[in-house]
């Protein structure tokens, strides 16, 4: 077997694909051209995952602004239940953001995601919120 010979797939190249003594024994030369694969055409990936995951972020960072304008209004109860649910909304979006990332499914959107999840989580403003207030009590 030589190197302009090969056998099985090609791993190393531009697109896995069989060569065209694949089949046949080393000793026998392919004599058409028949038997070699055209190489298969790359499928665009979707961004839908990302995007999908970035209108998440902003639907409950927007749900987390009307938390915290609801507090200032004096309705603690109401503001306590938008805040749990845009913590555990951002963790989900951030999650799908991570994902759309991994798997290169709109990875813009998804990193756009995740980084607006982290600054909109109630719980993330908090802890912000006090690691600057010990800069301004001094």
């Amino acid at each position: 077997m030589s190197k302009k010979d090969p056998q099985g797939i090609e791993i190393f190249g531009a697109a896995a694909r069989p060569s065209a003594a694949g089949s046949q024994p080393s000793s026998k030369k392919a004599s058409s051209t028949s038997a070699v694969a055209e190489p298969v055409a790359s499928k665009r990936r979707s961004r839908w995952l990302g995007v999908i995951a970035l209108v998440i972020a902003v639907a409950f960072a927007v749900a987390d602004g009307y938390a915290i304008a609801v507090a200032i209004g004096d309705y603690y109860e109401l503001a306590i239940v938008l805040a749990v649910v845009a913590i555990v909304g951002t963790g989900i979006a951030f999650l799908l953001g991570a994902v759309a990332l991994v798997l290169g499914r709109g990875r813009w959107f998804g990193l756009a995601a995740m980084v607006l999840s982290v600054l909109a989580n109630p719980f993330t403003l908090v802890q912000l919120l006090l690691f600057f207030s010990d800069f301004t009590a001094s």
